[in-house]
């Protein structure tokens, strides 16, 4: 149903966290397979996600870590999120609930935000909420045939009753 493309690039703590916090969505059926897109090509970064059981993607520099992550997956609706996003426990049921609406197959220009999913880039929230200004950043769901397609620029975005935090190393 869902594929998961996580960005990586806050360090290994901050991924594991984003890992562990997406762990009982594969449990319930919910997550499909993930990838994690990597523009560093860490070594500790690819143990990580090996250790997961995700694959990992090492992009050149410049690359869309969004477009190419959906190349990799299978499922026909993306979470987009970075490590060290942590999706609250209950945004699988706000997810498939979402989905149900929106159709499962993903074909609909379709997609939604997590609340508290903009982080500190007030810019990028702007751009986000204005229509015909949506850009692939972390804190969607959004069908991948929107973003294999180059249609995600018109995605018309709901909400998700489902927060999304960030990670604080103590």
């Amino acid at each position: 149903m869902i594929s998961a493309i996580i960005r990586a690039g806050r360090g290994s703590e901050a991924l594991g966290a984003t890992l562990a916090a997406l762990v009982p969505a594969v449990a319930d059926g919910v997550l499909r397979d993930a990838v994690v897109v990597d523009e560093q090509g860490s070594a500790e970064t690819y143990e990580i996600a090996d250790a997961a059981g995700t694959r990992y993607l090492k992009i050149a520099s410049g690359e869309d870590v969004w477009c190419r992550g959906a190349e990799e997956v299978r499922g026909p609706w993306l979470l987009l999120i970075a490590a060290g996003d942590l999706p609250e426990p209950a945004w699988t049921a706000a997810a498939e609930r979402f989905i149900r609406a929106a159709g499962p197959d993903g074909s609909a220009a379709a997609g939604a935000r997590f609340r508290g999913s903009w982080g500190s880039s007030f810019r990028r929230a702007i751009k986000t909420l204005v229509p015909g200004r949506v850009q692939l950043t972390s804190g969607l769901l959004i069908s991948k045939n929107a973003v294999l397609q180059g249609r995600f620029g018109r995605v018309r975005l709901g909400r998700l009753a489902a927060a999304l935090d960030v990670y604080r190393s103590n």
